[in-house]
């Protein structure tokens, strides 16, 4: 679920608290009736079930011949040793410069400068 949240940060223009705060608050409110449906008897599915079930949906919609392509390209990728070159849970990842969305160059050293740093990917409009 979108939340709209690019108003709390400049790197998408001018900030606005106001719309910041309503969604914060919109964003609780939301939390508390999810917690409060799942403690009055909804199941609770795990992240992984739920990406087992998308996952699922998703490969019985592909012509069989595509979801050869697509498994035979997974394995590639396994075998090619990348799952032991990847970033794991609690490494540091290295220092990087990169555009944000205005296309400016973002330094990490910087940004961690100032505290903890979260980096979000955007894939742009395809």
């Amino acid at each position: 679920m979108g939340l709209g949240c690019t108003g709390m940060s400049e790197f998408y223009g001018s900030r606005d608290d106001t719309a910041s705060v309503a969604t914060i608050h919109r964003t609780l409110e939301l939390l508390i009736v999810n917690l409060e449906n799942n403690l009055a008897g909804e199941q609770i599915m795990s992240l992984q079930d739920k990406l087992d079930e998308y996952k699922a949906q998703f490969e019985s919609s592909l012509p069989p011949e595509a979801l050869a392509i697509m498994h035979r390209a997974t394995d590639d990728l396994r075998q090619s040793g990348i799952m032991e070159r990847v970033l794991k849970i609690g490494d540091h990842a290295p220092e990087f410069a990169l555009p944000n969305a205005q296309g400016q160059i973002v330094n990490s050293a910087k940004l961690l400068e100032k505290g903890p740093l979260v980096v979000s990917f955007y894939r742009g409009v395809w």
